[in-house]
C-alpha cells in the first residue's frame, strides 16, 4: 500500500488540477447555458441527515448508504458524487451531483432530483470523459464530486463536503519523548520503552521507519531488549497502536511479529502474516502464506480460533468493509455482524477511492504499518 503521505500530496495535486480546468467549463455552463432554472433554492425542504452517506456500486449503478450500513438511496444512478452540505441564499442544502440515462443534475439525502436538459448535460459528461481520461487512476466519484464543488462555486454558493479522507479517523497513538541519549521513549504506569534512533545518515523515510533497530522494554518482570521494528512517526514523536492499546512490533528477518500489551509483555505470532489491528480482542491478520489453507484475511481471537476469513478487509473506526470470496463487499461490525447489502464497491473514502481500480473490488489492507510486510517484490 502506498503511504499516506503520498496519497494525500497526489490528492491535493489532483484536486488543483481538476478544479482548475473545470472552473471556466462549468462556469460558463452554470451561468450562459443554465441560468436560474437549475437554482438549487427550487428544492423542497427536506430532512437534515448528519450521518455521511457513502456511494455504492451494484451492478453497474450507484446508490448510497449511511455509515450503520442502512441503504438510503438504491442504486439507480450512473454516478455520483459524495453529498456536501450547500449553503445557497441563507439555506442549507445536503446535495450530490448524480448522472442517470445520460442526464446530470443534483440530488438530495431524500432523493429529490434536479436533472439538467440535454445540452448542459452533454457539457457536464464532456467534461467528465474529458477528466476520467487524463486522470489515470482516480475513480469516478472523486471526478463527479470535484465537478459538484465547481458547480457550487460558480453558483457562489459555500459548501463543506462530506467525504471522508480516509477510512480511520480516531486511531490511538501514544506520545514519545527524546532522552539525553538522542534515543526516543515512552513512560507508561506499567512499563516503560527505550527506542534507540536510527542513523541520521539514512534519509529515505520508509528506511527510517521500517529499520529495525535496539528495543528496550523495562516492566516488572524485568528489562529486555530486542531488535525489532516498532511503527513509530519520527516527526510527530509518536507510536500508532493497535485499537486495543498495544505497541505493534515486527521482525521480517525471523518473521515473528506480535505486540506489547498494556503491562509490557511480549505477545508473538510466528509465520508469514501481517497484523492488521488488534480489536475487542479480535486480531485481523493479513496471509501471505498460500500453503495454510487460509483466506488472504482472517479474524481469530487471541486462542487461535477463526471466526472469520475474507478476501480482502478495510479497517473502519467501527466496523469493517470485508470482499467475499464471490468479490462482493460488506460492511459487518465489530462483533463480525453484517449490517449492509452485498454490493460490487463500497466507496468509503477518497484515499480507497484514489487508489483501487473502479474494476477491482479489492481494498486497502493496511495496518499500522501502511506496508505490506512480508509481500515480495
Amino acid at each position: 500500500m502506498k503511504s499516506n503521505i503520498r496519497k494525500i500530496i497526489m490528492i491535493v495535486g489532483i484536486s488543483q488540477t481538476v478544479i482548475g480546468i473545470l472552473a471556466a467549463v462549468i462556469f460558463a455552463l452554470i451561468y450562459v447555458n443554465s441560468g436560474p432554472k437549475y437554482d438549487i433554492s427550487k428544492f423542497e425542504s427536506s430532512v437534515y441527515d448528519a450521518k455521511v452517506y457513502i456511494p455504492v456500486v451494484k451492478d453497474g449503478k450507484y446508490g448510497f448508504i449511511n455509515e450503520d450500513g442502512e441503504e438510503k438511496i438504491p442504486c439507480q444512478y450512473d454516478n455520483v458524487s459524495w453529498f456536501s452540505k450547500v449553503t445557497y441564499k441563507g439555506d442549507t442544502y445536503q446535495i450530490a451531483l448524480a448522472c442517470k440515462d445520460g442526464l446530470y443534475g443534483f440530488i438530495t439525502k431524500d432523493n429529490q432530483t434536479m436533472f439538467f436538459d440535454k445540452e448542459a448535460s452533454e457539457v457536464f459528461n464532456n467534461t467528465f470523459t474529458s477528466m476520467m481520461t487524463k486522470s489515470g487512476n482516480v475513480n469516478d466519484t472523486y471526478i463527479f464530486t470535484q465537478m459538484a464543488m465547481v458547480s457550487f462555486e460558480t453558483l457562489k454558493a459555500k459548501y463543506d463536503p462530506e467525504w471522508r479522507a480516509s477510512a480511520r479517523e480516531n486511531e490511538t497513538e501514544i506520545k514519545l519523548k527524546e532522552n539525553t541519549n538522542g534515543n526516543y521513549i515512552y513512560n507508561g504506569s506499567e512499563f516503560n520503552i527505550e527506542i534507540e534512533k536510527k542513523e541520521k545518515s539514512l534519509t529515505t523515510n520508509d528506511i527510517k521507519k521500517y529499520l529495525s533497530t535496539n528495543v528496550t522494554i523495562t516492566n516488572k518482570g524485568g528489562t529486555t531488549t530486542n531488535i525489532e521494528y516498532i511503527p513509530y512517526d519520527e516527526e510527530k514523536l509518536t507510536i500508532k497502536l493497535y485499537d486495543d492499546g498495544y505497541i505493534p512490533f515486527y521482525n521480517k528477518e525471523s518473521t515473528i511479529q506480535g505486540w506489547y500489551d498494556k503491562s509490557g509483555n511480549k505477545i508473538t505470532i510466528a509465520g508469514k502474516f501481517e497484523v492488521l489491528n488488534v480489536r475487542n480482542n479480535m486480531i485481523i491478520i493479513k496471509n501471505y502464506d498460500t500453503t495454510n489453507g487460509l483466506n488472504s484475511i482472517v479474524f481469530m481471537d487471541m486462542s487461535g480460533k477463526i471466526y472469520l476469513q475474507a478476501s480482502e478487509v478495510e479497517i473502519l473506526d467501527k466496523g469493517y468493509i470485508i470482499v467475499n470470496d464471490d468479490g462482493k463487499q460488506v460492511i459487518i461490525n465489530n462483533e463480525l455482524k453484517t449490517v449492509s447489502n452485498e454490493y460490487d464497491r463500497i466507496v468509503y473514502s477518497v484515499l480507497n477511492e484514489l487508489f483501487t481500480a473502479k474494476e477491482v473490488s479489492g481494498l486497502t489492507s493496511s495496518g499500522v504499518y501502511s506496508l505490506d510486510v512480508y509481500e515480495e517484490n
